[in-house]
């Protein structure tokens, strides 16, 4: 009892220990009943129950311990020897330790089952949230994907886009430039911005001039998913107008033009809904060769060209000529396999404006009757009132400009069945010319077929109701071969086209029938509407500026060159500038202030001069490399205007040994402007204590402009010396413009900064454009106002 601490329990009789208290090793062997050895003491404790918790926080120490061996040493006979003395010391010490131990897990072991009961808590309510999570997620992955639904979340933006998320964000960008900066600026949507899309497009498509290698093969790799049906394709080509001045493309350091047209070659599908530009060349002439070359090219990426589509010009004139096309033989062989035929076919809508503007300026022949613009003058005079017979036709149909000639909607409503039938009802003896509209109705019906069955018969797709289809080609036919223009014994171009279109349709049908077992063929497929429509959004991205220049056009063309199949970002580049800002040489400190700083605040880039540019870039004359002198720099600098161009020119040695006070003064101002430019990196360009005969910026200076130190305006004057030398009078010819220059002068002068190399090279570059520009402006209207002298001689 001693032993167990119960010092309670001795003055009772009958008590009883429990063997739980015993070690196995306390039991005597060789005995059936369980007898306890002789030196045998209660050691171990029951576990505590649940209410004498307490009581495990007060058990025995290591000095309780002690003091419970010299109570177990007592009770041992004096007989028992020092070793089992020393057993019993060491059993104690270790019951010691552990029941020290015991009382620290239960003191934990009560501590986790309170962490293990919040933390079921906590994973019931997240289970919860993430479900509702999980199913807000699954409605937003149409939409969004994996790294936009965790920026939603608040994460952080990926360093890197995925492919199909640029995709998106380039199609959204090029359907509405407003309307992708809405989404993402006002509604917060998880989206690249333009200059992540403006890189990425970059790298994919360089859009150089010529054959679009990189659209090709990805053609090639769209075409694997595709049959051999879906790969028969038709090709077109035309001409687009744009701005003749020349332009410098800063992305590739590269200049543009003089140029008048930008040509575009397409191909898209004749039985599938595809559309794709493949080529375009600025003043470009589609002869035998280009044209194979891109045939070869398409038949590479795996397509079938069976058709190809052309207006009526003379450079097209030219090539059918050099492919031997004619009426009698309306094809060429594939230059990649001798088995396919290629059918050429005049844009049917082009031929329909053909045939209305000779109607209207000089009638027709047919035989011995004459036909004219009289018979439809009555109808449209006796069609008055609010309810008329050809509501859609009016004066404006007759009287047009040159403009409005060129739309093909009026031609259209002019010739139509109900302007014949109008003449039929309201004008006495107008049935050759209502037969005539009748005939060349039924002809552009045939060849602008959208729906397998429509009515009237000839509108339907060709093969569908293939006997009145033929019946009206062959009127079309016999009319065109009969039908003259007064004073012409051949055919013209446009009447050509018509014979050659009319054998081609029948030639590709029955090629498509046989081949492919086409059961029809949707011949407004076989038109140019599809460059049209090109050209149209291409003009639209730049709003009102509908003439873009060459780098614009090229630009607005690489924007829509993936897309254009859906219909579908022009990239802005900041890397296309304008020099045209009158605002450059304004002397308040509010302008150089802009000239800092771009759109949105921050430091504009250290090449660009042209501030808040808009995407067109400078141009150039027709003139280029073709002019004798060059207007004199000190009054071209000196004047501040820019649209102002001197007569008097100099040569290039008086420019260049003998540089004017006056010619000095103006390049301390630009001298001024690029030490305000660099004035955090560059700070010795500006003046210090050092001062400098002034005159000219004293009187301009309103405070805000900054005066170049004299050895920098010493080795401005110096840098135009050399840039006259390097250019000449106009510009060098081969090479890159600016980094050539550049490159020149920093191998010159080692001492000046890089960054005021550029900006100098960039800045009197602009100004040779303006000014050659204002040249060529000047030479054009020169030429407009002699010819209007000799029409009124």
């Amino acid at each position: 009892m001693s032993a167990c601490g119960r010092m309670d329990l001795q003055e009772k009789t009958r008590i009883f220990v429990c063997s739980n208290h015993f070690l196995p090793y306390d039991y005597a062997r060789g005995h059936k009943n369980r007898v306890l050895n002789i030196v045998a003491v209660p050691l171990c404790l029951t576990e505590p129950s649940h209410h004498d918790q307490d009581q495990v926080q007060s058990e025995v120490s290591v000095k309780q311990s002690e003091e419970l061996y010299d109570t177990a040493i007592q009770v041992i006979p004096p007989k028992c020897c020092a070793e089992i003395r020393e057993k019993l010391r060491l059993k104690i010490r270790i019951l010691s330790g552990l029941r020290e131990k015991l009382r620290r897990m239960r003191s934990e072991n009560l501590k986790l089952k309170k962490d293990v009961k919040c933390l079921k808590k906590s994973l019931s309510q997240f289970s919860n949230s993430r479900a509702k999570e999980s199913a807000q997620e699954k409605l937003m992955e149409g939409c969004f994907s994996s790294a936009q639904l965790h920026i939603l979340k608040g994460g952080k933006r990926p360093k890197q886009w995925d492919h199909g998320e640029l995709v998106k964000a380039l199609c959204l960008r090029a359907l509405s430039p407003k309307a992708f900066t809405y989404v993402r600026e006002q509604l917060k949507f998880p989206l690249p911005g333009l200059s992540t899309l403006g890189k990425w497009f970059g790298k994919l498509i360089k859009c150089v001039p010529g054959l679009q290698h990189e659209v090709l093969n990805l053609m090639e790799h769209q075409g694997r998913i595709m049959d051999d049906f879906e790969k028969v394709c038709v090709l077109s080509f035309d001409e687009m107008k744009i701005d003749s001045r020349l332009s410098y493309d800063a992305s590739c350091d590269t200049l543009y033009g003089p140029c008048n047209q930008m040509m575009v070659a397409m191909v898209r599908g004749l039985f599938s809904y595809w559309k794709q530009p493949i080529f375009y060349a600025f003043d470009a002439k589609m002869k035998e060769d280009l044209w194979v070359s891109i045939v070869e090219a398409v038949h590479v990426a795996g397509f079938h060209v069976v058709a190809n589509v052309c207006d009526m010009g003379g450079q097209n004139m030219s090539l059918w000529r050099q492919l031997h096309i004619t009426p009698e033989k309306s094809y060429c062989w594939h230059p990649c396999d001798p088995t396919r035929p290629i059918f050429f076919f005049a844009d049917a809508p082009h031929l329909m404006k053909l045939i209305r503007n000779h109607l209207i300026d000089r009638g027709f022949q047919l035989g011995e009757i004459s036909i004219n613009k009289q018979p439809l003058q009555e109808l449209i005079f006796l069609n008055k009132g609010d309810v008329r017979l050809c509501h859609k036709v009016s004066e404006g149909h007759l009287n047009l400009s040159n403009i409005e000639k060129q739309r093909v909607r009026p031609a259209i409503q002019l010739l139509s069945h109900t302007v014949a039938q109008g003449l039929r009802h309201s004008v006495p003896q107008s049935d050759a010319l209502a037969n005539f509209i009748d005939t060349v109705n039924d002809f552009f019906d045939v060849f602008n077929s959208r729906c397998t069955m429509e009515d009237p018969p000839e509108k339907s797709g060709y093969g569908c109701k293939l006997n009145n289809q033929d019946a009206a080609l062959e009127r079309m036919l016999t009319l065109c071969q009969s039908m003259r223009i007064p004073g012409a014994r051949h055919l013209l171009p446009f009447q050509k086209g018509i014979l050659v279109s009319i054998a081609s349709l029948r030639g590709l049908f029955h090629f498509v029938r046989d081949r492919y077992q086409a059961k029809y063929i949707l011949t407004s497929r076989l038109n140019q509407d599809c460059l049209e429509n090109l050209f149209g959004q291409i003009r639209a991205l730049g709003r009102t500026y509908v003439n873009p220049s060459p780098v614009s056009a090229r630009h607005r063309f690489r924007s829509l060159l993936l897309t254009c199949g859906k219909n579908v970002v022009r990239i802005e580049g900041a890397s296309v500038a304008e020099v045209n800002d009158g605002t450059f040489f304004d002397s308040s400190s509010r302008s150089y202030e802009a000239a800092s700083t771009s759109a949105s605040g921050q430091p504009g880039n250290l090449l660009d001069i042209s501030y808040n540019v808009p995407e067109e870039s400078p141009s150039f004359p027709d003139e280029f490399h073709q002019g004798k002198n060059e207007s004199e720099l000190s009054e071209f600098i000196e004047s501040g205007d820019l649209d102002q161009v001197p007569a008097d020119c100099c040569s290039r040695e008086d420019a260049t040994d003998n540089a004017s006070h006056e010619s000095n003064e103006a390049l301390e101002k630009v001298a001024g402007f690029i030490a305000f430019k660099l004035k955090s990196t560059c700070p010795e360009l500006s003046y210090g204590s050092e001062a400098v005969s002034r005159n000219w910026l004293d009187r301009i200076d309103r405070g805000g402009l900054i005066k170049p130190s004299t050895s920098w305006l010493n080795s401005v004057i110096q840098l135009e010396r050399d840039f006259q030398v390097w250019h000449g009078e106009r510009f060098r010819n081969g090479g890159l413009l600016i980094s050539d220059l550049v490159s020149h002068l920093k191998s010159k002068y080692p001492h000046i900064p890089h960054e005021a190399l550029m900006l100098f090279v960039r800045t009197r570059t602009f100004f040779r454009i303006k000014r050659l520009n204002a040249e060529h402006e000047a030479r054009i209207g020169r030429r407009k106002c002699a010819k209007l002298k000799i029409l009124q001689s």
